[in-house]
């Protein structure tokens, strides 16, 4: 399990060693993260383009890593790792917030959140649900099984249709290798 600056990863993952060095890890977990985008424009009823500044998204993605592990010492406690994650976007929210501006003698400028579901998104601009990114990262491993690491990765697909995306995660992982218990 992972938690990022903004969101949470937790799953369960087999790897298979090639030799002391080196192994091929997959599995599938359950990904939130929050993601932002400089804007978007969404289409009104009219059919005419509407920028709202900014767009806030917490995206929930079940995902399916197939990553390559180097361990790079002796001890084997130390891994480096990186490869390529599949994913699905199963739902996600969105916080969009609106400048209006009020009429009269006053006229002032006022922000308002809208907060839109992904099913609602996508019926006024283009959303993609298949994901694909790069990850990278290392852990390290303690004698008794508990797992400490830290990873990034960079959605190669945009989520949402928008001016500067930013498909960016970093998080802190905290684990246990249940495997440890087996032998």
């Amino acid at each position: 399990m992972g938690f990022g600056f903004f969101g949470l990863e937790a799953g369960a993952f087999a790897e298979y060693r090639l030799n002391k060095s080196l192994g091929i890890r997959t599995g599938i977990s359950y990904f939130a993260n929050v993601y932002g985008a400089d804007s978007i424009a969404l289409s009104d009823k009219k059919g005419k383009g509407v920028i709202f500044y900014p767009v806030r998204c917490t995206i929930h993605c079940i995902d399916l890593p197939l990553l390559l592990r180097v361990y790079p010492e002796k001890t084997r406690q130390l891994c480096l790792f990186g490869g390529m994650q599949l994913g699905y976007v199963v739902d996600g929210k969105f916080w969009i917030r609106k400048t209006a501006r009020t009429s009269g003698t006053n006229q002032q400028e006022e922000d308002i959140i809208e907060t839109l579901t992904l099913t609602q998104v996508s019926k006024l601009v283009k959303t993609t649900r298949f994901q694909c990114a790069i990850v990278g990262g290392f852990s390290y491993e303690f004698r008794p099984g508990l797992t400490l690491g830290f990873s990034a990765g960079n959605a190669l697909i945009d989520v949402i249709q928008a001016e500067k995306y930013n498909g960016w995660n970093l998080y802190w992982a905290v684990g246990y290798n249940f495997a440890k218990v087996l032998k």
